[in-house]
This record gives structure tokens, C-alpha cells and sequence, in this order.
């Protein structure tokens, strides 16, 4: 018999961000781009890292979902970002921030 469970695991990891290409200009400034990168350090479950006991397939899914996560925490910093400078900038119209 097989069966098949779901849980939650902890999933730690280093993401680096894309790197475009610069494809444009004289030859010796231009370079390939790099994608981005996940790079898993440990899967915890019940505190303990279970990372090695992982299949190839369980880590590739990981993987992937590691990367969906980093790229959506960085659009939301980007966001986020991007909202405060125009809540930044609207006060400043306002004469009600002042450096």
C-alpha cells in the first residue's frame, strides 16, 4: 500500500535575482545575462532537516515553489516600495515633509 500525505514543511533558501543581458554598445561592454537563481539550505519538518531524506522530484518541486515565493516577495517590496516614494512625493506637494 501507498499512500500519499500532505505537509507543511519550513523551507529556508538564498535567492539571487535575474541579471539581464546587456546586448547593445560597443562589443566589449556587452555581456549574457544570468538567470535567477534558488539555492535550497534545508526543508524542516517538525523541526527537523529533512532535506536529505527528500527525493530528486520532491526537491525539484521545492525548488520551483522557492522560486515563486522570492519572486513574488520581491515584487511585493518593489511594490511597496514604489507606493511609499508616491505617498512620499503627494505629502511633499503638500508642504507637510520637510528634510
Amino acid at each position: 500500500m501507498t499512500t500519499t500525505l500532505l505537509i507543511d514543511v519550513e523551507v529556508d533558501y538564498n535567492y539571487t535575482a535575474a541579471t539581464p543581458a546587456k546586448l547593445s554598445g560597443p562589443p566589449e561592454d556587452c555581456y549574457e545575462g544570468d538567470d535567477a537563481e534558488v539555492d535550497i539550505t534545508s526543508v524542516k519538518f517538525a523541526g527537523s532537516d529533512i532535506m536529505l531524506k527528500l527525493t530528486e522530484e520532491q526537491l525539484t518541486q521545492l525548488n520551483e515553489e522557492a522560486m515563486k515565493d522570492a519572486e513574488e516577495s520581491r515584487v511585493d517590496a518593489k511594490t511597496a516600495w514604489a507606493l511609499q516614494r508616491a505617498e512620499d512625493h503627494e505629502e511633499d506637494d503638500r508642504g507637510e515633509r520637510q528634510y
